[in-house]
């Protein structure tokens, strides 16, 4: 305990020393942004790196004395020229504010003394530089993408603050470059969207093709495939599912449209009714099991955005943690409750990997690097245990009073129901540092077993525990068991006990999972790892033994039925492998890596019997799915075996014959001539200067989209003072005009 108070006391220190006077602003805010208008003028040239902004915000006081000075946050790539404050120019000081590895640019202003309840005006002129693209903002000739945390609109409330950044209404309006798409939040009018969501403002530009269904839109990449349109389809219509099985749950449905862009960054982003989602997801054949929880997701953070502001300590708690516990309702409802049990258990074991380092949820900020695991996985599980205490319907009631009132805090949850505080203080404001274990089964009579059980939680808990008998049924049981305290279960069976579980609906947030059963059926809590590590190792039998034990508790887990698979292949078993290969190709709901690696397993099976166009048509499958590298380069180098490339385009060969001649000609001006401005900057500086020798072999090349390809090719190279190396690289190009251009580095194995 005494490690623990010095710790956070430590902390607290340096957070005061980092935030200065923002520290305390957590606890008195001042400003609350009541709507964004922002008017954004695009560079025309590829070569110019900068947006021009004008910045309004409406700002009320919500605190409780008069203010006469205003802060607003941005980044520091920013050059202010212009602030004014009731349409009246103001001076500024500007300065930094240092916030984890970011730094922000802070510019305060002097102004009238505004009283509580107050509203005032600010507006903000500026031009933001790009310097090098990446997924929260970039800048080229043919898109553009700029999320809130590239920190491109002014604010008041820094976007790592405890309890909350703003989210407001907003208005985008854009001009300059004219050859591009333009998308955000909301209705459009001409070149401005408006959205009456509390959203964070942000914005992609592109070109795509648009899809429509059920009133819906999706934009997908230029010259994407019917097979991809056909997909897409299939997600607007999985959207428009959840949209109203949320509206069943809400009793109403927010006025804005849903929007899904196809992203080649930054995919998973949701704002308002806008969602970004990687471009491969349409490439897949199918919604994989993180397209589904990203989209149900998304459409819940909708709703909780009408007329709702999420504010206060532990906000996560609420946007994150409650959007995922009702994403898995939905699947639950799509795909019923094996499918959502896999998905509970991959929330869980993805917080354990943290419940040792995690701090009381009400404490979390963005800041921290378990702010998401913790708030969306520790809030979805305890979302979930408030639903079986408190009734189906109490989630549903606290949104709905947010909505009335305007916002929505954990505060106001805590209020609703008294009774219920002590567990709200539980799981909200202390460490996750309680646990349920569970005793080996005892005959303690004839005819009867006892379970013992213990609950280090210092609260009260009502927990089933569940008995398997040696004729492989099941018994259940419902216990009360004081906090920090031991209990008992007591069965009357004739049958031998095999193993007693207690909490196995996975209800309770613990410290450790692994000693819910007794005696331990699995040597690891992360079922996953219990497999692979011996898969890892080649010992493919233990591997398949310990995948078939999971699968029969977990049969929905395909993860670990991948790896009985391929465990299965790797002996030989070739129908045993396509077995459960075709097993997992029949599932509706798999996750992206699986889509990848059983398209690999069944191309290596065809190719195996020398059907060799059906491996072709598995291997295309598994690299445009783009599920898990190591899948796609054993897809890559299975398409080399059975020697199914097509002859790349003769652009394209001579686009790399031009590169190989500029990396070796010492001048950085021509390299930078072939790559997209803002893309890969550090791999156009390595090479300038340093290359004697480079030659580049075509190996495949890939569309992706109209004008964007993905090139595979085997390189041989020699910097200065080092020796000849070579290996693979992967390539994307994107055709600027007539010109090919390099955007990215997919791959680089090159040593």
């Amino acid at each position: 305990m005494k490690d623990t108070f010095c710790g956070r006391l430590a902390l607290l220190t340096v957070l005061i020393i980092c935030f200065g006077s923002t520290a305390f602003s957590q606890i008195s805010q001042t400003w609350q942004v009541e709507k964004y208008d922002l008017s954004v003028k695009h560079a025309e040239g590829a070569a110019e790196r900068f947006l021009d902004v004008i910045a309004k915000l409406r700002l009320r006081n919500i605190g409780t004395s008069s203010a006469s000075s205003l802060t607003l946050r941005l980044s520091q790539d920013a050059e202010v020229s212009v602030a004014a404050v009731g349409g009246e120019t103001r001076e500024i000081n500007l300065s930094q504010e240092k916030v984890g590895s970011a730094t922000l640019q802070r510019i305060q202003m002097r102004l009238p003394a505004v009283r509580p309840g107050e509203e005032v005006d600010a507006e903000i002129t500026y031009r933001l530089k790009v310097q090098e693209n990446g997924p929260l903002a970039s800048l080229s000739s043919h898109s553009s993408q700029f999320l809130p945390l590239s920190f491109w609109y002014p604010t008041p409330n820094s976007w790592f603050f405890a309890r909350g950044a703003d989210y407001a209404p907003m208005t985008i309006s854009f001009g300059g470059d004219s050859r591009r798409t333009f998308l955000s939040n909301g209705a459009v009018d001409g070149v401005a969207f408006s959205s009456k969501l509390n959203v964070q403002p942000f914005f992609v530009s592109g070109s795509w093709d648009k899809v429509q269904r059920d009133g819906l839109e999706f934009f997908v990449p230029r010259g994407s495939t019917s097979e991809e349109k056909r997909v897409a389809e299939d997600i607007l219509s999985l959207a428009a599912d959840a949209r109203t099985f949320l509206a069943r749950q809400f009793g109403w449905t927010p006025d804005e449209s849903l929007r899904l862009v196809s992203v080649r960054r930054g995919g998973g982003f949701s704002s308002g009714g806008t969602l970004l989602l990687e471009e491969a997801a349409l490439r897949r054949g199918r919604i994989d099991s993180q397209t589904f929880m990203t989209i149900a997701e998304a459409v819940a953070k909708m709703f909780l955005s009408d007329g709702i502001r999420i504010t206060g300590d532990g906000h996560g708690m609420i946007r994150e943690g409650l959007s995922r516990y009702l994403a898995v309702k939905f699947l639950e409802s799509r795909h019923g409750a094996e499918v959502a049990s896999v998905e509970r258990a991959r929330q869980r074991n993805a917080y354990s990997g943290i419940a040792s380092r995690d701090g009381a949820i009400t404490q979390l900020s963005p800041l921290d690097d378990i702010y998401y695991n913790s708030s969306a996985n520790k809030g979805a599980i305890i979302w979930r245990l408030i639903e079986r205490d408190l009734g189906a319907d109490f989630a549903a009631s606290i949104v709905s009073k947010g909505r009335q009132s305007g916002s929505l805090t954990l505060t106001k949850l805590r209020a609703e129901r008294p009774d219920y505080s002590r567990y709200f203080s539980y799981f909200l404001d202390e460490l996750t540092t309680g646990n349920l274990l569970a005793g080996i089964p005892q005959s303690s009579a004839p005819g009867k077993v006892t379970v013992a059980l213990r609950n280090t939680m210092p609260i009260p808990v009502e927990v089933r525990v569940r008995l398997m008998t040696e004729d492989g049924e099941g018994m259940y049981q419902s216990v009360q068991i004081a906090g920090s305290s031991f209990g008992q279960a007591v069965f009357e069976t004739s049958q031998r006990a095999i193993r007693a579980e207690i909490d196995p609906d996975g209800f309770f947030i613990q410290s450790d999972y692994s000693d819910d059963v007794a005696p331990k059926r699995f040597s690891e809590s992360d079922l996953l790892i219990l497999v692979k590590r011996p898969f890892d190792k080649q010992e493919y039998s233990i591997a398949e033994n310990l995948a078939r034990e999971v699968l029969q508790v977990f049969p929905k887990m395909d993860e670990v039925r991948v790896l009985l698979a391929r465990a299965l292949l790797a002996q030989g078993n070739l129908q045993d492998a396509e077995q459960q290969f075709r097993i997992l190709e029949s599932e509706k709901a798999i996750n992206s890596r699986s889509v990848s690696w059983t398209a690999v397993g069944l191309g290596e099976i065809a190719e195996k019997r020398g059907a060799m166009a059906e491996a072709q048509s598995y291997f295309e499958l598994a690299i445009r799915s783009e599920g898990e590298l190591g899948a796609v380069l054993l897809a890559r180098q299975g398409r080399v075996r059975i020697n199914r490339i097509l002859a790349p385009d003769e652009s394209v060969r001579a686009f790399f014959q031009q590169f190989d001649r500029a990396a070796v000609s010492n001048r950085k001006s021509e390299i930078d001539a072939l790559i997209a401005p803002g893309e890969i900057v550090r791999f156009s500086a390595g090479i300038s200067g340093q290359a004697q020798q480079w030659v580049t072999s075509i190996v495949a090349v890939d569309r992706i989209s109209d004008g964007t390809v993905i090139v595979e090719t085997k390189l041989s190279v020699k910097l200065l003072n080092r020796n000849p190396e070579q290996g693979t690289a992967i390539f994307r190009l994107f055709r600027a005009g007539s010109e090919w251009r390099l955007e990215g580095i997919e791959f680089f194995d090159v040593r």
